[in-house]
């Protein structure tokens, strides 16, 4: 049922280490396109798969990648695959293993997000590279299982979230690009976290915005879109202009994965105090 199927489920007898798959195309298949099991070293480049629809729970993606350390998928189209354009799973990083590299390449749908639709699945692993490829019109651009993931230069467009963290523990999410994204990040399981830096265009407030403590008060609870609890080092506040009175220190407390509190000495007056804010990681 599937294009192309290297290796098995258990033993494994098939597996070849360092395998190549070049120009290749795998098209409407009724399990997934290419799927290699136990296959470390192997290098997917150039490769097509499109219209895998699945018939079951675990297929339907164009190129489904278990239990194989140090492989790499570079310059691939995947497109209107039923699950995921590509899912990797099973893979422990370990010292003296390389990682596995996904990009650049393109995964897309040609008709609207269809419900559970991921562009890239990472399930039950550690160290996994993604960077320099665009995912269109997913449920999710990405979901993160495992710890160390990196997340880098890729282009997300018209999701409902755009990275998902299951638990994911320790990755860096950086200088990416979020197109018409209704959630940036969304983390699940009280043991999400990671490292986000400088990503753009996030459709909701994410790491920055503005706040006002009104007339009568000295603090105001800010709601934030950051994926965890940022440091009281990492917030930044910054008055934009000078209140009726003499507002005093403006410091930062009690933040959490959701809010934080900002503070002022004096209530500042009839002018309000506006303020702007960003958490730098």
């Amino acid at each position: 049922r599937h294009g192309l199927l290297l290796g098995t489920t258990t033993a494994n007898t098939q597996a070849k280490d360092r395998i190549r798959l070049l120009h290749l195309e795998a098209k409407d298949c009724r399990g997934s396109g290419l799927v290699l099991y136990g296959c470390t070293g192997a290098v997917v480049d150039g490769c097509t798969a499109t219209g895998s629809i699945g018939t079951s729970g675990s297929d339907g993606q164009g190129i489904l990648i278990v239990n194989c350390v140090g492989s790499q998928v570079a310059n691939f189209f995947c497109s209107d695959n039923g699950r995921a354009g590509i899912a990797l799973a099973s893979f422990t990083l370990t010292p003296g293993n390389a990682r596995n590299q996904i990009g650049p390449g393109y995964i897309g749908r040609s008709t609207s997000q269809p419900a559970s639709s991921v562009g890239i699945e990472v399930d039950d692993g550690a160290g996994c590279i993604l960077h320099n490829f665009q995912i269109l019109n997913a449920e999710t651009g990405i979901g993160l299982i495992g710890t160390d993931h990196i997340v880098q230069g890729c282009i997300l467009q018209a999701h409902t979230n755009g990275i998902v963290l299951n638990g994911s523990t320790g990755s860096l999410i950086a200088n990416n690009r979020l197109i018409s994204v209704t959630t940036g990040f969304t983390g699940i399981g009280a043991a999400a976290t990671l490292y986000e830096h400088h990503n753009y265009g996030l459709s909701n407030p994410q790491s920055s915005g503005t706040a006002t403590i009104l007339n009568g008060t000295t603090s105001i609870a800010v709601t934030h879109r950051h994926p965890a609890a940022p440091a009281l080092r990492n917030i930044l506040v910054m008055p934009t202009e000078s209140s009726t009175t003499d507002h005093g220190p403006i410091w930062v407390s009690s933040p959490t994965a959701t809010q934080f509190t900002i503070n002022c000495r004096t209530d500042p007056g009839a002018s309000n105090l506006d303020l702007i804010w960003q958490i730098v990681v």
